[in-house]
């Protein structure tokens, strides 16, 4: 991944990113209702290795990596939108630890607009996190769609 053109991973992403939305958009059900009771085998282990993929995508470049691992969570574990969101936190916020300690140590970190991006950020996702439970996976759903199907256009198909 490390050798692809910027501009040409941007546009798999999107179109990738475009791709499975319309796919969550086109079955109704998806991410609405835990739909596994059992993880089988190999689709544990499916996605073990999909998400070791999206955590070397998000050590280096971060952009949608919360996204793919949602469609995960959501596409082969059978989670809801709800439980993707509070799953996810777990993976992510390690890798971001991980690779935010490697890049203080290479000096590669702005501290001013990383610590109002943190306060901010910690703020939204508080906000969030407290809200999610009361406007349900059908708004959680929709509102995953707008801001995935935004960040797609922004990369540019």
């Amino acid at each position: 991944m490390l050798q692809i053109n910027e501009a040409i991973l941007k546009k798999i992403i999107a179109i990738l990113t475009i791709l499975i939305l319309f796919f969550i958009s086109f079955k109704t059900n998806i991410g609405l209702e835990n739909n596994k009771a059992t993880v089988k085998n190999y689709e544990y282990f499916l996605g073990i290795f999909l998400s070791f993929i999206v955590g070397i995508y998000n050590g280096f470049y971060s952009s949608v990596s919360g996204t793919f691992l949602a469609y995960i969570l959501i596409l082969l574990f059978g989670q809801t939108f709800l439980e993707s969101a509070a799953t996810r936190k777990i993976p992510l916020t390690l890798s971001s630890g991980i690779a935010a300690i490697i890049f203080a140590t290479k000096g590669a970190i702005f501290y001013p607009m990383g610590i109002g991006l943190f306060i901010s950020s910690s703020i939204g996702a508080f906000i969030a996190a407290n809200y999610s439970d009361r406007i349900g996976n059908v708004w959680i759903k929709r509102l995953f769609f707008i801001i995935v199907f935004i960040m797609a256009i922004k990369l540019k198909i």
